[in-house]
């Protein structure tokens, strides 16, 4: 049984359930990358594809796709916010505060992100109250 048959993408993937995140994990998982590098949806395609590493605890792929999301989109917040909470997952709280800050400084208003950023910083020792 492999990584997908846990999310229940074992077989084709039609056009009726076929959603960004099952398409982009099913379809990556057999090597195939549908979207080309000039498209603008390539970094989302790389986002998508690590929220599905991460739902099956697949950290460390998921930490590569959301750093690659970051590279073709560095204002991409919710990237910054879910490598640091890949971080975060493995503790590796260091990493983790300095992803979510990004994604803070980026988007000032995500209060996802300020959430791990609290629990990263009180992790570390540091300032859980500091100004964000």
């Amino acid at each position: 049984m492999g990584r997908l048959d846990r999310l229940g993408l074992d077989g084709p993937i039609i056009a009726a359930d076929a959603t960004p995140f099952s398409a982009a994990f099913h379809l990556a998982d057999r090597g195939v990358v549908v979207p080309r590098q000039d498209d603008p949806t390539f970094a989302d395609a790389h986002y998508n594809l690590g929220n599905a590493h991460q739902r099956v605890g697949e950290y460390q792929e998921a930490v590569r796709c959301y750093t690659q999301a970051i590279k073709l989109n560095p204002k991409m917040a919710s990237a910054y916010a879910s490598l640091g909470n890949a971080y975060f997952l493995q503790g590796k709280f260091p990493e983790a505060a300095k992803q979510l800050e990004q994604s803070v400084a980026v988007n000032p208003n995500n209060a996802y992100a300020a959430f791990w950023l609290h629990l990263a910083r009180q992790k570390t020792g540091g300032n859980a109250n500091t100004e964000l």
